[in-house]
């Protein structure tokens, strides 16, 4: 039988579970304690195979084992995928201090650049039809900040990747700052796969790294975390 990883990354509120996998690089909501989610996985084969598959649950017990158990499946992804990461905009207005685009001319990308991008991507997956999965990453800067981009860019890649039998996994880098349920549903129905939100530490160390007005927003990161994931 499974076990729980420890793999896991826990945030705690409401008697509900928000937990991220480093396995999978996933982020999971339960509206019930984790306990209760252990408690089910042992009486439900079925719900162990699926927390199992999710990064959640690992084979084995023991740390050092899980240990061997989470390099063996990295070795085992296909080292013939293609990774991109696109930077949407360095724009934000966060005003974090260890940020590295501070030392640069934050400007946006173009419509020119995502279509040239995507005419690219798609010579690429023609020239190169063995590859199994396009692992797309949208950054910046503050990728929320330019919506119209990012549903370009991903519309743009869940077709030629259609086309042409390619696994599409994408994944967005925010920080939150234009962060709105609306805004992330319409990215995933575009193709979005997975939402990465940083936070700057526990809740004291977040706050005082934010600068105004995104002082506060701990919660609401959490939320928006969670909204995605429900989604």
């Amino acid at each position: 039988m499974p076990y729980p990883s420890f793999f896991n990354v826990f945030c705690h509120r409401d008697h509900a579970t928000r937990v991220f996998s480093l396995v999978t690089k996933r982020f999971f909501y339960f509206p019930f304690p984790w306990d209760e989610v252990v408690d089910v996985a042992d009486a439900d084969h079925d719900v162990a195979a699926k927390l199992l598959q999710s990064g959640l649950f690992l084979e084995h017990r023991g740390y050092l084992d899980q240990v061997d158990e989470y390099f063996q499946r990295m070795e085992k992804q296909d080292n013939r995928n293609l990774a991109v990461y696109f930077c949407v905009t360095s724009k934000c207005s966060m005003g974090c201090p260890y940020c590295y685009l501070n030392h640069v001319a934050r400007r946006d990308s173009s419509i020119g650049l995502v279509d040239k991008f995507l005419e690219l991507l798609k010579s690429r997956l023609y020239k190169a039809p063995h590859i199994p999965v396009l692992h797309l990453v949208l950054t910046g800067g503050e990728p929320l900040g330019r919506i119209d981009l990012c549903l370009r860019l991903l519309t743009g890649a869940r077709d030629a990747c259609a086309q042409h039998g390619v696994r599409l996994d994408s994944c967005l880098l925010t920080a939150g700052a234009f962060g709105k349920e609306s805004a992330l549903l319409s990215l995933q129905a575009a193709g979005l796969g997975g939402v990465q939100i940083t936070f700057d530490g526990p809740r004291m160390a977040h706050e005082k790294t934010r600068s105004t007005p995104y002082r506060g927003t701990l919660d609401m990161l959490s939320d928006l975390a969670t909204s995605f994931s429900l989604g």
